[in-house]
């Protein structure tokens, strides 16, 4: 029986897995960026349910198994359907193929991180790029081009789709979600000062800053590993056992916290 502290941190992950649902009904009803904007929604409670997990200390296996599984749906189903909806479809087979891409690898990426959990904790740096962030990046394109019967090219799309996805599955660094704490060091008040820009910018004027604001944390991961082949790779060994250990996340949405 589920006891009265898991409540709320199950509760956010069943309105993430809702969320997903319905940016897939959106997405089929041709209604783009509502489904979008469901998939950011999806987010949101996705972040919100590793962090109450976290705070009245819900941990446990079946929370990351449960939170998993909703993932695939927000975040890989669903960018899967509305990327193919919207555009890909006139692709033909590579269309089909390129809309697939987001889910095949949300699924591997989710699949290798519950194989891979060695500690319940939650690591600095994540081991390529977050299932969340590139279902974030795939919806946000959508909002900034979608609208006044102007759809976004499915090239573009597709190249899109094709680029998030093959970096959840490589072994690029990412950050982690930034503590709300003045006292965690300056890395941190870094990445604080980022996502607060970018939520503000982007809710203030969301077709122009929402998608390109967000290419910047997708960027982070190949810009960071050509700053390391380019300076030395000192600290390479040590930062490498926490992207090993790293559970899923990302800057806007925590990893999958472990709770009944």
């Amino acid at each position: 029986m589920m006891r009265r502290k898991h409540f709320l941190p199950n509760t956010f992950t069943a309105l993430n897995l809702l969320c997903g649902f319905l940016a897939i009904l959106n997405a089929a009803d041709a209604q783009f960026v509502s489904a979008s904007w469901l998939i950011l929604l999806g987010g949101a409670f996705d972040a919100l349910d590793g962090r109450i997990a976290r705070t009245v200390h819900a941990y446990s296996l079946f929370g990351v198994e449960a939170d998993s599984m909703a993932d695939v749906v927000s975040f890989g189903v669903a960018p899967a359907v509305l990327s193919y909806r919207i555009g890909l479809y006139k692709l033909g087979h590579i269309g089909l193929l390129l809309g697939f891409l987001p889910l095949l690898f949300a699924s591997v990426r989710l699949a290798r991180f519950n194989m891979q959990l060695r500690t319940l904790d939650r690591k600095p740096r994540f081991r390529g790029l977050p299932a969340p962030a590139a279902a974030v990046a795939i919806a946000t394109f959508v909002i900034a081009y979608s609208g006044d019967d102007v759809l976004p090219k499915p090239n573009v799309l597709g190249a899109l789709n094709a680029f998030v996805s093959v970096l959840m599955v490589t072994n690029l660094s990412y950050e982690a979600l930034p503590r709300f704490s003045l006292r965690a060091g300056g890395q941190n008040l870094f990445g604080l000062g980022y996502l607060v820009a970018w939520l503000v910018l982007s809710l203030s004027w969301p077709r122009l800053f929402m998608f390109p604001l967000w290419m910047v944390y997708v960027l982070s991961g190949p810009g960071y590993h050509l700053a390391k082949l380019l300076t030395g790779s000192r600290g390479a060994e040590a930062e490498a056992v926490g992207e090993r250990e790293g559970a899923e996340g990302c800057l806007l949405y925590t990893s999958p916290s472990p709770r009944d």
